[in-house]
C-alpha cells in the first residue's frame, strides 16, 4: 500500500470506482465549491447541482442518487470499458 492511498483520519485505504462514505464526504466537500456539471474524483463521476453532488455514476454501471442520508438506485448502464462517456452522457440528460 502507497502512503498516498491511505487516508489517515479513516484508517483504510482509498476505494476506487467505490461509493464509500469515505468518497461520498470527499465529493460532498468538492461539491460546495463546484458550478453545477459533471465531475470525477475517485473513479467515481458525480453530477452538482446548486452546490450540491445529486447523482453518482460508478465503473459497475450504476448511476444512483443521493437523496438525504440515503442512495437510490436511479438508473443503469453498460459499464467496463468506455464507462465514462456512457455515465457523463446519462448524467447530463438527468434535469
Amino acid at each position: 500500500m502507497k502512503s498516498k492511498d491511505f487516508i489517515p483520519e479513516a484508517k483504510e485505504p482509498i476505494q476506487w470506482g467505490k461509493l464509500t462514505i469515505v468518497n461520498q464526504n470527499l465529493i460532498a466537500d468538492k461539491a460546495k465549491t463546484q458550478k453545477d456539471g459533471i465531475y470525477r474524483v475517485r473513479g467515481i463521476m458525480y453530477k452538482v447541482q446548486n452546490n450540491r453532488a445529486t447523482y453518482f455514476a460508478i465503473p459497475s454501471g450504476e448511476i444512483v442518487m443521493a437523496a438525504g442520508n440515503f442512495n437510490v438506485s436511479a438508473g443503469s448502464f453498460e459499464g467496463g470499458m468506455g464507462w465514462e462517456d456512457k455515465a457523463k452522457k446519462l448524467l447530463k440528460s438527468i434535469k
